[in-house]
Formats: C-alpha cells, sequence, structure tokens
C-alpha cells in the first residue's frame, strides 16, 4: 500500500486536470461540417446526436436523412464500417500489453475505437479476448457473475454515490490496478528501490507522461460510454458528454455555471496554480537524462516495456558517472 501512494499519487496529482481537447466543440478550429460529421461518427455518437451537435454547437442544419446520405458518400455506416480483423487482432494485442489485459470484452471494446480508430462489435472483441487471454475472460466473467448478484451490493446508497463509486470502481479496474502491480513487480523483481532518490527521479521522468495519458484516455473514454437507462429518473442514460453539452438546450436543465471575470481567474491561477514540471522530476535530471540519451541515441519510450529499459540503462548511466 506505501509503494502505491509513494509511487502512483504523486505521478497523479502532476498530472494536468484539464483534458486535452478530443472534441471538435472543444477545439479553436473551423472545422467543414463533413469533417465534424466524420469525427462524431468515429467517436461512436448517434444519428440524433450528431444532428443536434451539428445544430446546436456548430450551427450546421441537417435532417437525419441528409447526414445518413453524407454518410454513405464518405463510405462511412454502422454496419458497412468494419475494421480488418487483423487490425483488431494487432489492436487487441498492443493494449494487453498495458492497462488493457485488465479490461472486459465491453471496456476493451470501447477503448478499441476511440484510441485505435477500430470498429469492431463486442462479440468479436469477446470471442479475440478468449483467444488471446483465456484467463482474463475468465476473471472478467466472475466479476460480472458477482456484479449481478444483488447481494453483492450495499443498499441505502444514493444514485449519485453509486455513479462515482462507478466511475472509481471502472478506473481501479481498467487502468490503476494494472499500474500499481506493475510498480509492484518492478520492486519485487529488485530493479527499483523506492529510498534511492535517483531511482525516483527516474522512474518519475519515464514513467509520467505515459501515465498522464492512460488518465487522459480513460476520462475521454467515461465522458463517451453510454449509460444505460434506470428506473431512477435522477440518473439520465446517454453518453455524459451530451448530456453534458447538449440538456442545457434540449431539456428543461438548469445551467449552473457562475460567471468569473478575467481578473478573479488571474488572480486564482497567481494563488493557486503551480506549473509542475512536465516530466515530475526536477530540471537538472531533466537535463542530465536528456544529454545521455542524446549521446546514446535513445528516445522517449511509449510503452510500458521500452521504459523499463530505457530506465535501467539511466540508472547504470548515472551510477558510473557518481
Amino acid at each position: 500500500m506505501y509503494l502505491v501512494l509513494f509511487l502512483f499519487l504523486p505521478l497523479y496529482l502532476r498530472c494536468e486536470a484539464v483534458l486535452p481537447p478530443y472534441l471538435p466543440i472543444l477545439e479553436n478550429n473551423n472545422f467543414e461540417r463533413v469533417d465534424l460529421i466524420e469525427q462524431y461518427f468515429h467517436m461512436g455518437l448517434g444519428y440524433s446526436e450528431i444532428v443536434l451537435f451539428l445544430g446546436l454547437l456548430h450551427g450546421y442544419i441537417l435532417s437525419i436523412r441528409q447526414l445518413k446520405r453524407i454518410l454513405q458518400q464518405r463510405g462511412l455506416g454502422k454496419r458497412r464500417n468494419r475494421s480488418n480483423i487483423e487490425e483488431v487482432y494487432r489492436a487487441i494485442r498492443r493494449e494487453l500489453r498495458g492497462s488493457g489485459s485488465m479490461m472486459g470484452y465491453r471496456q476493451m471494446t470501447r477503448r478499441l475505437l476511440h484510441g485505435h480508430g477500430v470498429v469492431v462489435d463486442k462479440e468479436t472483441v469477446r470471442e479475440l479476448l478468449k483467444i488471446l487471454d483465456p484467463e482474463g475472460v475468465d476473471a472478467s466473467s466472475l466479476q460480472r457473475f458477482f456484479n449481478n448478484d444483488e447481494q453483492s451490493f450495499l443498499y441505502g446508497k444514493s444514485c449519485y454515490n453509486q455513479r462515482i463509486e462507478a466511475f472509481w470502481g471502472m478506473l481501479r479496474r481498467g487502468c490503476v490496478d494494472w499500474w500499481i502491480n506493475f510498480f509492484k513487480d518492478l520492486r519485487d523483481s529488485g530493479l527499483f528501490c523506492d529510498t534511492d532518490d535517483i531511482q525516483v527521479e527516474c522512474l518519475t521522468f519515464y514513467f509520467t507522461s505515459m501515465i498522464r495519458d492512460e488518465l487522459h484516455r480513460f476520462a475521454m473514454e467515461w465522458n463517451l460510454h453510454r449509460i444505460r437507462k434506470s428506473v431512477n429518473a435522477e440518473s439520465p442514460s446517454g453518453q455524459p458528454d451530451v448530456i453534458y453539452f447538449l440538456s442545457s438546450r434540449t431539456d428543461d436543465a438548469r445551467d449552473l455555471i457562475t460567471p468569473v471575470s478575467d481578473e478573479d481567474i488571474e488572480i486564482a491561477q497567481q494563488r493557486c496554480c503551480v506549473q509542475t514540471p512536465e516530466h515530475g522530476c526536477s530540471e537538472e535530471f531533466v537535463e542530465l537524462a536528456s544529454i545521455i540519451m542524446l549521446e546514446k541515441h535513445l528516445e522517449m519510450p511509449t510503452n510500458s516495456e521500452d521504459a523499463v529499459i530505457l530506465y535501467s540503462t539511466i540508472v547504470e548511466e548515472i551510477g558510473q558517472i557518481l
């Protein structure tokens, strides 16, 4: 537990709180209508949702019939736009090398769509996971069994708490648990000592950006996942992003945004917003590691396996210098 608090939480707290823009409405670009349609389509929005986004947020008015015609002209459709099975296979293999190995087939299907642009049905993903990761499929099935057991729930909780608990549960299963186990294995194997300042700096340098990207990706997937209808009237259904951007324009909803002046924002930034280092470690270590990487013709890693190799190399090189 102490290892988790020491390693993961500092890295988590150093991550930027604001997500990179992943929706066209969040970007400052003047997209053409057809480009907007393609982007929203690939994000998994339904026809009616795309029409609402285009009309209410971008000023492009068209009917669902017109939308389907445009999609057909672009070779896009919910049934005809399936990805090649080999592409699906390779994407799942890449995900299983990291936190994707903790996912069930439903969450993996969303990860393939939003993280790789791979369009595939859930059943195909389930069958491929049975081949590539049979132990993981068995664990997910057991987990769903207990989650569906009515005795596994604690009663008396509000729907808001249940939604928050569902989010944290998915965050742990789909992201955090894998990293926790990864760092534990790294320590138990003798490759990492949490009392060695150089090793802590080096680990932080090479893994912070990957964990940040992982958290950003998970948040995006959560915002785009579809909440099923509930008997509880206070629990809305649909995709969180769609609910957020469209509910105040289409439903009898209250806008709780509080206007804040630019002056107040500037004061808050000066007093509360401390710019943390990009890589989460000291500038001196970043400079030293960058010099070694340049001399050795090394590049920043893009996956955990390459990061471990580079981490070990840099620790060894710095040990020789000291």
